[in-house]
């Protein structure tokens, strides 16, 4: 809700500015509900999302000059080479996504990472989420360069290290 987004939507304006970030690919987009309050300055947002139905609405409700829409999956699909790729709650087969992340040849990673968790515990069955610390094994992340906490307060705060966590694509090993 727009409640749980709003420190990520108020903090991601000015860390793309930061970046220097003039493209964003957004993915997964969903249903731009709460990126649609979000004001970034960009020369183009993608939004990529593997539900028709989503990109079928988000086209027809916010499409224009700059702001784009895709249907595509992030772990077997070609991706464009952006400044930032933005990756909120990634979980389905995340290595494999991350790898065709670099592949894209794009700068920045922006994505969720529990900063206060000492392990990330495996779950049964692709595509079941869990709070993952990208630090940790399977995917050994360097430190960030760039961190902001979004405040999450959902089921009495026990996401409250969920982060918003800014690489260097090319540093990912």
């Amino acid at each position: 809700d727009l409640e749980q987004t709003a420190m990520i939507a108020s903090e991601l304006p000015g860390l793309l500015a930061d970046l220097g970030a003039r493209s964003i690919l957004d993915a997964p987009c969903a249903d731009f509900f709460w990126m649609q309050k979000c004001t970034i300055d960009v020369d183009l947002y993608l939004g990529m999302d593997i539900v028709p139905a989503l990109i079928d609405g988000n086209l027809q409700r916010f499409g224009s000059e700059i702001r784009h829409f895709a249907l595509g999956d992030l772990v077997t699909d070609d991706l464009p080479r952006v400044d930032a790729i933005f990756c909120r709650d990634p979980f389905r087969d995340g290595l494999q996504m991350i790898e065709n992340f670099k592949r894209s040849g794009s700068t920045y990673l922006l994505t969720t990472t529990y900063t206060d968790r000492s392990a990330n515990k495996e779950v049964d069955g692709i595509g079941r989420w869990r709070p993952l610390n990208l630090q940790l094994a399977p995917f050994g992340f360097p430190p960030p360069f760039r961190i902001v906490n979004e405040g999450c307060t959902e089921f009495d705060s026990i996401y409250f290290d969920k982060s918003i966590a800014v690489w260097k694509l090319e540093d990912l090993g």
